[in-house]
Formats: structure tokens, C-alpha cells, sequence
């Protein structure tokens, strides 16, 4: 039992919030709900999980010497010896035909997103990552693709109407990018925390050219964006008779929250899998859920009437 947990972990559950976006973008596109529509995302969202496992399973053996010099990743079960190699990358190739695979049985369309999604994760781990905010901006647009998925997988299922111009397809292209963004960011900031400026190099040969200080600088920059961004969003879409603007104290409160976890906390928090299990962060996020679903109530009662 042990040795089957050993291989869930190596698909790194803890990071799969990140293709809650395969979902959660499908979802907000559309007005007419329908089971199957939930069924399709779930599956898609399976899909985008293995597919993504894969890529992490291929960098921890891409990565093997370096992850063992860093105070964390040296725990990884490929690094720490635990998982073989050979044994990983058979498990890897499972896995990738098994989620690719069913990725074009559930749409041929969404199959050829997440066959994208697949090939810019090599590309970063054996390429992009080695240049400096090449490697930040790839991750970036990767969150994009997963969101795309969650479109196309949609598209073809009867009886869906699409939100006509309520959607604000490029606000939520340009919201991913940048929250995106800031996660890379403020992941590339803890491990310089973590790690002594002169070993950083030996982990990821881009950190040489990384400063924590203009790191720093860097995500307050792209925090502000984040949270201008999202007042504009609030102030030129909402159709809930103003009612969205509750979730602006809460929203700002989860970023503010957060930047404390990555500046001023335990430097361990920082990195984005740790901070969701914050408690502030738990109850803030579970806030804003509900007044989104507030709010979603209240945009149909006035349109009802």
C-alpha cells in the first residue's frame, strides 16, 4: 500500500489546484447547466492532472542531482532514492498515455490542448527553464492552456450556450497570465530564500541570474496589477446591481494575507502549495466562494425580474 502511495505522490497532488482552471474556466463560460457538461470537466480535470504528474515525474529525474542539494526538494521520492529512475519513467509513460489518450476520446479538440499542454512542460524542463523570466513566463502561459481546455472541452456538448458578451474571455485570459505570474514569482523568491545565493546556481543554473531583491520588487509589482485588475473586473462587469463589490474586501485581504506569508511569516509558507493550507487563506478563499455564489443568485433574480 505504501509503495502505490509512493507513486500517487510523485503526480504531486498538492500542486492539482492548478488545474482546478480546466473547470472553473468551462464552467463560468456558460448559462445553461447540463450533468453531462460536469462530467465532461471532471474527467478533463483528471486528464490535466495526469498529464501534468507526468511533466513533474520527468523533471524529478531531468532534476535528480540538483533537487538533492535543496533543503526540500532533497525529500522528493526520486531524489531521496525511493523511486528508482527506470521505475519512475515507466510509471510516467503509463500515465501520459492513459491521461492523453482519453484527453482525445473526450473531445479530439481538448486532446490536442492538453498534447500542448504536455509539450511546453518539456520544453521548460529541458530548455526554457535555463533562461531567466523565459522560464516565469512559460509556466504563465501554461496556466492559460489549462484554462483553454476547459473551454474547448465544452464546446461540442448539446444544448450549451455560451454566455453571448457576458464573458469576458480577454479579462480572464489576462487574470490567469498574471496570477500565474505572481505564483511563479513568489516560488522563485522562497527557493532563494531557501537556498545560499552561491548553491543556487547548482539547483537551477537560472537562479545565478536571479536577485532576491529585485525578485521582491518583481511581486509587489504584479500583486498591485493583480488587485487593480481585479477592481476593474468588478467595477465594469458586475451585473448583480453591485453586489460583487463585497468580495473586493475579502479579495484584497487573501492578497494581503498572502504577501505576508511570503515576506514576513515562515519562509517556508511562501511557496503557493503551503500558503492554501494557511488558515487565513482557507477561510478568506472559502468566503469569496460564497459570495461569488451570492452574488451568481442574485445576477439571476434580477435578470428574472
Amino acid at each position: 500500500m505504501s509503495i502505490l502511495l509512493n507513486y500517487f505522490h510523485l503526480l504531486r497532488p498538492s500542486q492539482w489546484y492548478k488545474n482546478l482552471l480546466v473547470p472553473v474556466v468551462g464552467i463560468f463560460a456558460i448559462d445553461v447547466y447540463d450533468f453531462m457538461v460536469y462530467v465532461l470537466l471532471a474527467l478533463g480535470f483528471l486528464a490535466a492532472c495526469g498529464i501534468a504528474g507526468t511533466s513533474y515525474i520527468i523533471n524529478d529525474i531531468v532534476d535528480i542531482e540538483s533537487d538533492r542539494i535543496h533543503p526540500e526538494k532533497k525529500t522528493r521520492l526520486i531524489a531521496a532514492g525511493k523511486i528508482s529512475k527506470r521505475s519512475a519513467a515507466i510509471f510516467a509513460v503509463i500515465i501520459l498515455i492513459t491521461s492523453l489518450g482519453g484527453s482525445f476520446i473526450l473531445n479530439i479538440w481538448f486532446g490536442f490542448v492538453m498534447l500542448t499542454f504536455f509539450g511546453i512542460g518539456q520544453l521548460y524542463s529541458f530548455v526554457l527553464k535555463k533562461i531567466a523570466f523565459v522560464d516565469i513566463l512559460t509556466i504563465s502561459i501554461n496556466f492559460i492552456i489549462r484554462g483553454l481546455g476547459g473551454l474547448v472541452l465544452i464546446i461540442s456538448v448539446p444544448g450549451v450556450i455560451f454566455k453571448a458578451g457576458e464573458f469576458p474571455t480577454l479579462w480572464a485570459i489576462w487574470a490567469v497570465f498574471i496570477f500565474a505570474l505572481f505564483l511563479a514569482l513568489s516560488k522563485r523568491k522562497v527557493d532563494l530564500q531557501l537556498i545560499e545565493k552561491g548553491e543556487a546556481k547548482n539547483h537551477k543554473e537560472v537562479y545565478d541570474k536571479y536577485e532576491k531583491q529585485f525578485l521582491d520588487h518583481l511581486v509587489i509589482m504584479i500583486a498591485l496589477c493583480l488587485l487593480l485588475g481585479y477592481y476593474l473586473f468588478v467595477i465594469f462587469n458586475d451585473t448583480s446591481g453591485g453586489f460583487l463589490m463585497l468580495t473586493v474586501p475579502v479579495a484584497t485581504y487573501l492578497m494581503f494575507r498572502y504577501l505576508y506569508l511570503l515576506f514576513s511569516a515562515d519562509k517556508h509558507m511562501g511557496t503557493p502549495d503551503k500558503a492554501i493550507k494557511d488558515k487565513g487563506i482557507l477561510i478568506g478563499s472559502l468566503v469569496v466562494l460564497l459570495l461569488f455564489l451570492l452574488v451568481r443568485y442574485l445576477d439571476l433574480y434580477f435578470n428574472l425580474i
